[in-house]
């Protein structure tokens, strides 16, 4: 009798176990079903099928995220072009530049 309850319970741990993996993967397809669904809705909006909205909108994304990057990089060049540093750094090599020359033309 005694193995037959524990039998049963293992079966009943079982079903529990699969039966919480199912609620899991229900509850995974239907976030993805809601997800799809607004890709679905936007696409069908621009008359378009769910891949080329799709590539379209890493597009855009992809579009913007360089936008952004040759900004940032344009600010960093004009701070870096005004700073001090680079000014007298820019006048030294002028120097030796005109140095050079000179040795060139006279050398």
């Amino acid at each position: 009798m005694f193995r037959l309850c524990k039998e049963y319970q293992k079966e009943i741990e079982e079903k529990v176990s699969r039966e919480h993996r199912l609620t899991q993967i229900n509850k995974r397809l239907s976030e993805l079903s809601n997800w799809l669904k607004v890709d679905v809705e936007n696409a069908q909006d621009e008359g378009v099928s769910v891949t080329e909205w799709r590539m379209v909108k890493r597009l855009r994304r992809n579009q913007d995220m360089l936008e952004t990057m040759e900004k940032e990089w344009n600010r960093v060049q004009a701070r870096r072009i005004t700073s001090p540093t680079e000014q007298k750094r820019v006048q030294l090599l002028d120097v030796y530049l005109d140095q050079v020359q000179a040795s060139l033309l006279h050398g």
